[in-house]
């Protein structure tokens, strides 16, 4: 809104864009945020697999605590522990490594802004002006990269005769939905990633704390 201020944009204009961008962002979040349920759910599942099988081992009448007290039994309950807390931070590290960088506004925004102080008549040297100076007195940092898609859309706009603000807006919403892809794409992978530590860390940690301590205590009462 303050780019359209200084500039004399046409306000009307500039809160219809701004409300097709946050509902953009706003579908986007929740597509994401549900993509996130599943990884997440099955990090938090295999943590507390053990303490299940030794409760559903116990409700079967398999005595696994009282094979948890052997020496044995206390040498797995041990050792699968730390494996057990292992798994939970190397399933954290992989989930996390999905939430990190999803920048959906990292180029979009400043495109957004300069086809606004575009609309409003500026020249695109002035409005170019404009908008980094609003970026950097609001501390958001403007990649070179951002300048270089600008300069391409602004050549591309002039060479084919369409509207640079209309192009730039098109650009914006293009980014983002770039975005929200490259993400769901990292989510998917953690699903694969995941099979890592299950397979290596958590499952044996599952034996160790309930199958071996069962095994044991089936084994002393025969």
């Amino acid at each position: 809104m303050q780019v359209a201020r200084e500039s004399g944009g046409a306000t009307a204009q500039v809160l219809r864009r701004i409300e097709k961008v946050e509902r953009d962002l706003d579908d986007a979040s929740e597509r994401v945020r549900i993509a996130e349920v599943a990884p997440r759910a099955t990090a938090r599942l295999m943590t507390w697999l053990p303490l299940a099988g030794i409760l559903v081992g116990q409700l079967l009448g398999l005595d696994i605590i009282g094979g948890l007290r052997q020496p044995i039994g206390k040498w797995c309950l041990g050792l699968g522990a730390a494996l057990l807390w292992l798994a939970g931070r190397w399933m954290r590290r992989i989930t996390k490594k999905a939430s990190d960088g999803f920048g959906l506004n990292d180029i979009a925004l400043p495109l957004d802004l300069m086809a606004v102080a575009l609309s409003a008549g500026d020249s695109i040297s002035r409005g170019r002006v404009q908008v980094l100076r609003l970026l950097a007195d609001s501390g958001i940092e403007v990649e070179v990269s951002v300048g270089q898609r600008f300069d391409e859309l602004v050549s591309h706009a002039l060479e084919t005769g369409e509207s640079i603000a209309s192009s730039l807006q098109d650009a914006a919403d293009e980014f983002r939905a770039a975005a929200v892809r490259q993400r769901m794409a990292k989510i998917e992978r953690v699903g694969v990633q995941l099979t890592l530590p299950l397979g290596l860390v958590a499952l044996p940690a599952f034996a160790l704390i309930a199958v071996v301590p069962a095994a044991v205590a089936t084994l002393r009462a025969g």
